[in-house]
């Protein structure tokens, strides 16, 4: 965006003329809307314990700045899940801040791209086989800048969804002690 700024200077001393203390300038002001998508991709995933979860990362700027270069994307892992492999979308230049490993609970990209074109990737989570069926997978993107953001506000983004199956359990009731020749119930 261009800001306009305009500063003058008043004098007691004569001057050639008024226009040599009026100075008019147009100010580049680099400020960002960054924008991040998270969406699972449920025909890719299997939402069991031992099965697998696969999301698209989606972000942009919504200001037309070419500058704007080293954003952050951070992926939180819903927990009973850990990381297996992630790909970028052709044309989306992202690098692993620190390597990713299984135990990482926050994976981290640099964008090493002008933020003037939208970018995405895809991250695959294996599902712990211990994970409980019916348990809800919260997972959170999120992206920043050194750059002044306009609007926060979609600055971080959830994607929610149920591991398939059924938790049932089981318990016996009945009597703590049982005599003889009583019948016991349970």
């Amino acid at each position: 965006d261009l800001l306009f700024a305009r500063a003058e200077v008043t004098t007691t001393s004569a001057v050639g003329s008024a226009l040599d203390l009026v100075r008019n300038e147009h100010l580049r002001v680099y400020a960002a809307d960054l924008r991040v998508n998270v969406r699972l991709d449920a025909s890719a995933s299997s939402l069991r314990p031992g099965g697998m979860a696969a999301y698209d990362i989606a972000f942009s700027n919504g200001q037309p700045q070419t500058e704007i270069v080293s954003g952050i994307v951070t992926s939180t892992l819903p927990p009973g899940t850990r990381f297996d492999h992630w790909q970028a979308e052709p044309g989306t230049r992202v690098g692993e801040r620190t390597p990713f490993t299984p135990s990482s609970r926050s994976l981290e990209w640099t964008i090493e791209q002008s933020m003037a074109s939208p970018g995405a990737l895809r991250l695959w989570l294996a599902i712990e086989p211990d994970a409980r069926p019916t348990s809800e997978l919260i997972h959170q993107v999120a992206i920043g800048s050194a750059v002044p953001d306009l609007d926060a506000g979609n600055d971080v983004r959830f994607d929610s969804a149920y591991l398939a199956g059924v938790d049932l359990r089981t318990a016996i009731v009945g009597p703590a002690a049982v005599g003889p020749g009583e019948v016991a119930t349970y």
